[in-house]
């Protein structure tokens, strides 16, 4: 997935001239020249004397052409230090300007020391920067050249503060073990051209807005932000927004167009500004990746059993069958189908006699009487009597009736052409996911058992889910051809 190339060669360089001559500076620099590569603002963390000023300025050199601000502020700075001194011919015309020459408003690259001390007025005018790359004096915006901003702190404090959002990067610095390296260095570096230019900074971004982040590199991260905020590290979504940004400019000054797992090395140093929270992080993002990898396909396993069981539960599944204009069919006393749902017929005794209500006058205790009763009751002493009971007993008003449920005729249940392909379009997506994370898993996967793990997790932790994801594939399979003998609904 990687070649060599023009960007992968001059980010060496990069990286070179920033370490210069002190050793223990390879993390410090990766992570400079990524920040400058995608413009986002990077704060240093370190103790006095651990070469942060002298880090910062050897990257502003590599960018021809490059104006610098360096300013070192303290909560008692005021906004003139950093945006200039207000323009007093302006004030005697009732205009607010400042001069803003030579200041961070005309600077492309910004080195500003304890950077978090500042307050009032003035961090807003700094946070402005960060954010906006622009400021309003007066009536007037003030649009910024910024490609870079640097901050640094002796100290990590205030690094909660708002202001420490602003740097998507944080790097700590300690002094360099090396105690050779340090007797043996220049007193003062030689000066060497810068190797970048603004025209190279816009192709790497077009390159970098062709790179593709990967499915498994996603779902590690989707995973990594839920389990950060299960222990309490709430994110914004700007700055993932910013990160994924910084990753494909990474990728693609590596001469890639896809990332890899191995690119998340970026993600402790960008998701908080106290260096003191790197381990923990360091900590999710494993945990992430062995829950992206084995969990996730474990995960498309439940779904994809989930789906099976109700396609297998709507194929047992039964409806009542119904006649040409959809009513339902009954089975009758005869075995044939009927649109009646139930038999009535008239009562009768424990004899088998035919019940009839009592005429009126019998009394209400009398609910119920048969032909023997009602004549002896009443019709024998009526003229015509027998006619008259022969009568009575032929009016069904007068028959005690009962109405016995048929049995419905069942068949298989139809289903809708929309309904079917919905589960269809269920199981595609599924199958989308089930193959992109096995993309991911073969393209990342060690090469020998004894590989290097990938962020904690051994080509056997790869193997085990790829075999997971094989099965799923073919359950995936099998519940496609069910949905397709599933009966239809006659559109």
């Amino acid at each position: 997935m990687s070649c060599s190339g023009p960007w992968r060669e001059l980010v060496a360089l990069l990286r070179a001239r920033v370490c210069g001559s002190l050793e223990d500076r390879e993390r410090e620099a990766t992570v400079l020249v990524l920040a400058l590569l995608a413009g986002e603002p990077v704060l240093l963390v370190g103790p006095a004397g651990t070469g942060k000023t002298l880090l910062a300025r050897r990257l502003s050199a590599q960018l021809e052409g490059a104006r610098v601000f360096e300013r070192t502020l303290d909560g008692s700075s005021l906004v003139e230090d950093v945006l200039g001194p207000l323009s007093l011919p302006a004030l005697e015309a009732n205009r607010l300007e400042r001069l803003v020459r030579g200041h961070a408003l005309d600077a492309e690259i910004l080195i500003l020391d304890q950077v978090l001390e500042v307050r009032g007025p003035t961090l807003d005018a700094v946070r402005s920067l960060l954010d906006e790359r622009r400021v309003v004096i007066g009536e007037t915006t003030h649009e910024a050249p910024l490609v870079l901003a640097i901050g640094t702190m002796r100290a990590a404090t205030h690094t909660g503060s708002m202001l420490a959002e602003r740097f998507l990067f944080t790097v700590a610095t300690t002094p360099t073990r090396s105690l050779d390296a340090l007797l043996t260095s220049p007193a003062r570096e030689r000066d060497v051209a810068p190797v970048l230019d603004r025209a190279a900074l816009a192709t790497l971004h077009a390159a970098a807005e062709r790179v593709v982040l990967g499915p498994l590199l996603t779902r590690v991260l989707a995973v990594l932000r839920s389990t950060l905020l299960d222990r309490g590290l709430a994110l914004s979504n700007g700055r993932w927004q910013r990160l994924g940004r910084a990753l494909r400019v990474h990728v693609a000054s590596e001469d890639r167009g896809q990332a890899t797992l191995g690119d998340l090395f970026l993600v402790p140093y960008a998701l908080s500004a106290d260096p003191g929270l790197t381990p923990q992080i360091v900590r999710a993002m494993v945990d992430a990746t062995r829950l992206a990898i084995l969990d996730g396909a474990g995960d498309l396993a439940v779904r994809t059993e989930v789906l099976a069981t109700a396609i297998r539960d709507a194929a047992q599944a039964r409806e009542l069958a119904t006649d040409a204009l959809g009513a339902a069919l009954f089975v009758d006393e005869d075995g044939a189908t009927t649109a009646a749902h139930a038999l009535l017929r008239q009562k009768t005794d424990e004899q088998g006699r035919p019940l009839y209500h009592p005429p009126h006058g019998l009394g209400p205790r009398i609910r119920a009487l048969t032909f023997e009763d009602l004549w002896h009751l009443h019709f024998e002493r009526l003229p015509s009597g027998m006619t008259r009971l022969r009568a009575y007993i032929a009016s069904p008003t007068n028959q005690i009736l009962e109405s016995t449920p048929r049995t419905p005729v069942a068949q298989p249940r139809r289903y809708a052409a929309q309904v079917t392909e919905g589960w269809k379009a269920s199981v595609g997506a599924l199958s989308r996911e089930v193959g992109a994370l096995a993309r991911g898993l073969l393209d990342e996967r060690p090469a020998t058992l004894e590989a290097a793990d990938v962020l904690g997790l051994t080509r056997k932790d790869f193997d085990t889910a790829l075999s997971s994801l094989h099965m799923t594939l073919t359950e995936l399979d099998r519940v496609r051809d069910a949905i397709d003998r599933l009966p239809r609904l006659a559109e």
